[in-house]
């Protein structure tokens, strides 16, 4: 009798490890720069009128920037359209100077040196001493790498010179009266000299505090039926995304070293619908405001049990404006998480979500909101 109740207790353990073990919240952060956002009174509407300007130095590269400029500069007015904003050359209401810098700075490490990682991440408590619920999805994001980053610590055992490139950008809005009324920096380390790999994700989050117009719907194109594994294998197999609003990174199916060599080139199961293949990668790779789904008590955004589970969501519009509406389930595990489904989702299903991350938006709103009226 006994060894029949250690049998029952062995399974009983088993089958909680089982349950338990299908999510966690992983532990290999994403890349996250430094930043901090500063505002006046003074608001930015939608559909205002924008001219920018890029201009900067990346000193260990000799060349002229003229097509690194060009090239910074379609990719903030890319982000900046998607908020709702209208780009101009003349008859501007606002003025937005984006200002680069890249500088070389090697670092030495040492097997006698134990040390905590660089910090890069900061959390934007608020812009200007008063509430605002503007980018708080990413800053969530950035305040749970911050808290984890701190207890990282790294012991070297190899002596040797890395090279390393400190990249720095700074994002000015001055209005017709040549005022500063909105600013934002970032700054962060790289082995990579060029500028160009890292700079849209730094912009996004900087601009994130900006307002959104939820009507404007990015545009995405459908996937052919008959190239769907031909675009799952060029930009989806094997590649980890990172997205704003998560500190972790995110990944269609287990990275190991042999996929490499693998001889299927079919599409995951857990990829429903896969003409939408590209609202899926844009999605992972853009969104600001995600749910956890590991808990349903959000008291505390903070709570790591929270993040084992996330569900993104967001509606695109088809080349015949028709309304795309994507879900997209994420399982966490040690390295990332893993989609475990993405599909185009009924009028139901999106909307359900939509209610679910209002109150997700509404308990951030409420845990930042941490000052005396």
């Amino acid at each position: 009798m006994r060894k029949f109740y250690n049998s029952i207790y062995f399974f009983a353990v088993i089958l909680i490890v089982m349950l338990t073990g299908c999510a966690t919240t992983p532990s290999v952060q994403i890349w996250q720069p430094w930043t901090r956002v500063l505002d006046s009174n003074i608001s930015i509407p939608l559909n205002s009128k924008l001219k920018i300007i890029v201009e900067g130095d990346s000193k260990p590269l000799l060349g002229n920037d003229l097509l690194l400029q060009n090239d910074i500069k379609q990719k903030m007015e890319y982000l900046l359209e998607r908020r709702g904003y209208k780009i101009v050359s003349e008859d501007f209401q606002f003025l937005l100077t984006l200002k680069y810098k890249t500088e070389r700075h090697d670092k030495i490490t040492s097997s006698s040196l134990m040390y905590s990682s660089t910090n890069n991440a900061s959390a934007l408590l608020s812009t200007s001493g008063s509430l605002t619920s503007l980018g708080l999805g990413v800053s969530i994001a950035q305040t749970i790498s911050a808290l984890s980053n701190k207890s990282n610590v790294i012991s070297q055992n190899i002596s040797e010179t890395v090279k390393s490139y400190i990249h720095t950008i700074s994002i000015e809005i001055m209005n017709t009266n040549n005022e500063l009324i909105w600013q934002g920096e970032s700054t962060w380390d790289s082995p990579n000299i060029n500028l160009q790999t890292e700079i849209k994700s730094s912009i996004q989050i900087i601009v994130s505090n900006l307002p959104e117009n939820k009507e404007n719907l990015p545009f995405i194109s459908k996937v052919k039926k008959e190239k769907e594994k031909n675009y799952y294998n060029l930009v989806c197999k094997n590649k980890w995304f990172s997205c704003p609003a998560l500190p972790y990174k995110i990944t269609f199916n287990t990275v190991s070293n042999n996929n490499w060599q693998d001889i299927d080139y079919g599409i995951p199961v857990s990829i429903n619908d896969p003409s939408a293949l590209a609202a899926y990668v844009d999605l992972m790779q853009t969104a600001e405001y995600v749910l956890p789904l590991g808990m349903k008590n959000y008291d505390n955004p903070l709570n790591n049990s929270l993040w084992s589970k996330i569900q993104l969501g967001g509606i695109y519009q088809s080349s015949n404006k028709v309304q795309i509406k994507i879900l997209i389930k994420l399982t966490g595990e040690k390295s990332g998480y893993l989609v475990d489904k993405c599909w185009i989702a009924t009028d139901e299903e999106f909307t359900e979500f939509e209610k679910n991350l209002k109150k997700w938006r509404d308990s951030l709103i409420d845990y930042y909101d941490v000052y005396e009226d």
